[in-house]
């Protein structure tokens, strides 16, 4: 089975590996020997497009993937609060879909949390204040 990875993301205090792919979200917490599948919740077949870690406290890991409807792509949101070993599913505006997203969280406030989505040419700007609890939308 050939899995590629879209993104690779370290915790800098305990050093755990994680990966986004297109099979899932995947952990090493030994240096890459061994990787293990982060949480039955997400489907197996579904495609991580970003993953990030909260810099004040990496036990907080989003994710955003869409799930293909049979008319649309639905984004999903996830998060972590175990640093990436489950995750559970954000609530999102509706109607949200995406064919690709990205995150990134802000430096300065790390309750803000950004992701971007893309879905026939749109981008739309999803806002978060308080660590990925509720999100805004902004078209851009």
């Amino acid at each position: 089975m050939r899995y590629l990875i879209n993104k690779i993301i370290i915790n800098s205090i305990n050093g755990r590996i994680l990966t986004a792919t297109t099979k899932g979200i995947y952990y090493s917490d030994n240096n890459g020997t061994t990787w293990t599948k982060s949480s039955t919740s997400i489907n197996p077949d579904t495609e991580i497009f970003d993953i990030a870690l909260n810099p004040a406290n990496p036990s907080i890991v989003y994710a955003v993937s869409a799930i293909n409807t049979s008319t649309t792509d639905d984004m999903v949101l996830y998060i972590s609060t175990n640093g990436g070993l489950t995750f559970t599913t954000a609530s999102i505006p509706d109607n949200t879909y995406c064919t690709g997203a990205r995150f990134g969280i802000s430096p300065a406030n790390s309750n803000y949390a950004y992701c971007i989505t893309l879905q026939n040419d749109v981008p739309k700007l999803l806002i978060s204040t308080n660590n990925g609890t509720s999100w805004t939308t902004k078209t851009t």
